[in-house]
């Protein structure tokens, strides 16, 4: 989340959290947004002040199908270089917008006087020229340093088997580096 952002890379998560969705290495953006409605669901990054986070929700008689898209977009997020360059623009307008709103004006007044050498005093979205200077390298830098398997936490609530989840994540996340060494699996539930 914003804490992790530096005035160089301000903005860097917000970017990312826009971009989960819209590709990984074996699926588009197209095909994500196709998959997650054939779910009945919906799945969408999110960032804090402390967070940077991807939840997603379907049905529980979609749990295979809806965890592997969900596996697919946290371990192999592609930030293609058209959608970065399209979520850009949309930074771009939502900064200007929060320029024409008071309030908005004053909150980041308040938080950068508040805050004068932490990150919580930078904009959430970042500065035009921050987001300008963010290369799709820079992305994945970020997302790889901070998105590992000591630095998550995977919540999964409804009507499912403690077991199959278990299996599952075992399963899904048995490749992923330094994951047997790093995390423990904590499952609460009948």
């Amino acid at each position: 989340g914003l804490r992790s952002e530096s005035v160089k890379n301000n903005g860097i998560n917000h970017l990312i959290s826009a971009l989960l969705t819209k590709g990984t290495q074996a699926r588009t953006a197209r095909e994500i947004a196709d998959e997650t409605e054939s779910l009945s669901g919906h799945i969408d990054g999110s960032m804090g002040r402390n967070i940077l986070g991807l939840s997603c929700t379907f049905l529980s008689e979609k749990i295979v199908e809806g965890m592997e898209l969900f596996f697919d977009i946290l371990l192999h997020p592609s930030f293609p270089e058209k959608e970065i360059a399209i979520e850009k623009g949309h930074t771009f307008t939502a900064i200007r917008n929060e320029g024409d709103s008071l309030s908005s004006v004053a909150m980041k007044k308040f938080l950068k006087g508040l805050y004068p050498r932490h990150p919580y005093g930078l904009p959430a979205l970042g500065t035009t020229s921050s987001v300008r200077s963010l290369r799709r390298s820079d992305l994945i830098r970020h997302y790889k340093e901070t998105v590992r398997p000591d630095n998550i936490v995977i919540s999964i609530v409804g009507d499912v088997s403690c077991r199959e989840i278990r299996e599952r994540l075992e399963e899904k996340l048995a490749d992923w580096q330094a994951f047997t060494r790093s995390v423990r699996l904590v499952l609460e539930g009948t």
